[in-house]
């Protein structure tokens, strides 16, 4: 059987502020809701060790979707800008699983829950143009989700190598 030299090189901190969501109710694909991204900031570490540091625009948004089971389908297409002004954009897809008693927690009202709680990761894509990141183009990422805050979303992305 063959064995895995692959590992994870942490890349990336993204810290997203949203608002409160814009509830579309239930679909057929299950319960939706807009969390709509005003803000944040972000700092990057380049493939050739370079810091990188910006912010993130406020005009995206994660189009949330919660299945049946309670399992938390995230999608959030938003972007970044470093300091230098270039933009990046980004497609971060995941997921979020509550623990019986974190689920608990989020039915009587209670949000953030403990991280202990839950578990939340993703898989950020991201289309960057030419220049000192359009590495990001041609690697695969992930990512572990955590909240911080009701406003607050914390992304910590690693490249899998």
């Amino acid at each position: 059987m063959p064995t895995s030299t692959h590992q994870l090189t942490f890349r990336m901190n993204i810290i997203a502020k949203i608002t409160p969501p814009v509830e579309l109710g239930k679909t057929p694909d299950g319960i939706c809701m807009n969390y709509p991204i005003i803000g944040g900031e972000f700092y990057a570490i380049g493939n050739d060790q370079s810091k990188i540091k910006g912010v993130v625009l406020p005009n995206g948004a994660d189009f949330f979707r919660e299945r049946a089971d309670k399992v938390g389908i995230l999608n959030a297409i938003y972007s970044l800008q470093t300091e230098a002004g270039q933009v990046i954009n980004i497609q971060n897809t995941g997921l979020i699983r509550n623990t019986k008693k974190g689920q608990e927690m989020v039915e009587q009202g209670i949000w953030p829950i403990p991280e202990s709680e839950y578990y939340c990761r993703c898989t950020p894509v991201f289309s960057a143009p030419e220049g000192p990141l359009f590495w990001l183009n041609d690697s695969i990422f992930t990512g572990s989700v955590t909240y911080p805050a009701a406003d607050t979303v914390d992304i910590k992305v690693f490249e899998l190598t």
